[in-house]
Formats: C-alpha cells, structure tokens, sequence
C-alpha cells in the first residue's frame, strides 16, 4: 500500500473454543486412554460371597501433532512508513488466523469422530433440540452448544416453549453478550452445517473437556519474524504457528444434532 493507516479496526470473532478442551503438553505423539466399559460398583453384605471382579475396558485414542500456520510477506517501504503500527496489525491477525483454525481444527474433530465417542441426535431443530442431546450424554460438567450465528439468529432465537417462553438468554460479561439456549451455553463456529439439509451436522452440544488437545511446544502461538531470508527482495517474513494433536478422547461427552431424515 501507498499508505498505511495508523489504526486499523478489525472485526474480531471472538476465540477460545480450544482452550475449554483438556489440555497436555506432551512433546512427540501420545496415547490418550479412555474407559471403554465398565462393570458397576456393588453392595457387599457382611457374610456373602465376594462380589464379582470389575470388568474394565480400556481404549486409546492416539494424538499425532499437527502444524497450524500462516505467514505473510512484508516489504521494507510498508514497514518503513508506519512500522510499529503495521507490524503490531501483522501479529494480531496472524495470532487471530492461527488460533481461528485450531478452534476450527476442534470442531471438525468432533464432526469426523467414527469410533462411537460422540453421539449422533437425530433431531430437527426444534425448542427442545439441545435438551434432545444432553438426554443421550453421559457424565458432563460444562455443557456448550456450538453452532453457526445463522442457526442461533435465525433458528433457535424465534422459538418458544411449550408454554409460549423464549428458549434463549443474553448475559453481558465485561460489556460482551453471552448468548445461551436452555441454560447452555453458545459458542459460534462457521464451520458446522446449517439446520436446512438432511443429515447436516448442525449443532454440538457436551463437555468440550470431551477433547483432548496436545501443545508439543507450548499452547501460545510461535511469531518469528525473519527480515534475512528475503533481504536480496527487501521483504520481511513473519510466520506464526502452533503445533497441536487433537482428538476425542471421553466418549459420550458430546452429541452431535443432525437434521433427521425421513422415515
């Protein structure tokens, strides 16, 4: 650019679905085991014969790390007429794209899961749609439901009850609105289906702790910024990433809402 604006506003989406998974720092690929089955716990009465021994099995879910990237060039003369505010721009939107994708990189985890970790609801998108799906999940703490701001704005937030009553909630956290669904919680990600099409993956809905996520080198994003590589070019190189292994490691923590076909 000819030009460079001193500030420049950005319309930010506001991250941090991945850092709501379990989180490890285990550098190389690891092994997350899971409780497949298990017997149930019984009463002893004093004189009886021993109770049965548990039944226990065991899975495991392997992490390979992955590299999540984006870099940019920059040439001398942008740099030299606004320096710090652009440089300062170039790291807010790569720390933003790197982290965009990771976020990204969760959901579609949670979509592609086929080893019976996550539980498909077929149900249309109704007033009872995210009720439908917690019904069908096992032991959770924090449920979210996550889905597309077109499914929440044009979907969910124009239905009621059966007693006529709006299905949805606005907080305000630190001047920012926090929108819920039957008391859970919404977390928006563009990369789910709409609620339109049949068999499309419209909402997830658990315990995103259902997740395990692997940082091999640490969960900040890694900016390096190379003003040599490219010199002979008078370009600067900034290059932001994070190297993460992802995967559903806690089975029947998370539900996914699909559009029912018909019968």
């Amino acid at each position: 650019p000819t030009a460079v604006q001193a500030r420049i506003e950005t319309n930010w989406t506001k991250l941090g679905l991945a850092s709501r998974c379990s989180i490890l720092n285990v550098p190389g690929i690891v092994k997350v085991p899971y409780e497949a089955s298990a017997s149930d716990a019984g009463v002893h009465q004093e004189g009886a014969p021993a109770l049965a021994e548990e039944s226990l099995a065991l899975g495991t879910i392997t992490l390979i790390p992955e590299t999540i990237k984006k870099w940019i060039k920059i040439s001398d003369e942008a740099l030299a007429m606004s320096a710090a505010d652009l440089m300062n721009y170039i790291v807010d939107e790569i720390t933003y794209r790197v982290m965009k994708k990771l976020d990204d990189t969760v959901v579609a985890a949670i979509v592609a899961e086929a080893g019976g970790l996550v539980v498909d609801v077929d149900k249309n998108l109704g007033w009872d749609s995210i009720f439908a799906a917690l019904g069908n999940l096992g032991d959770i703490d924090t449920p979210v439901a996550i889905m597309k701001r077109a499914t929440f704005f044009s979907g969910f937030l124009s239905l009621a009850d059966n007693n006529d009553r709006p299905i949805y909630d606005v907080v305000t956290e630190n001047g920012a609105p926090k929108y819920f669904i039957n008391g859970v919680e919404v977390i928006f990600n563009e990369g789910l289906d709409d609620a339109s099409t049949e068999d499309n993956v419209y909402a997830i809905v658990g315990d995103l702790k259902g997740v395990t996520v692997n940082y091999v080198d640490g969960q900040s994003v890694k900016l390096i910024t190379d003003p040599y590589s490219l010199a002979e070019l008078d370009l600067v190189k900034v290059v932001g990433s994070v190297k993460a292994g992802i995967g559903v490691t806690k089975p029947a923590a998370l539900a996914r809402l699909v559009v029912a076909g018909e019968s």
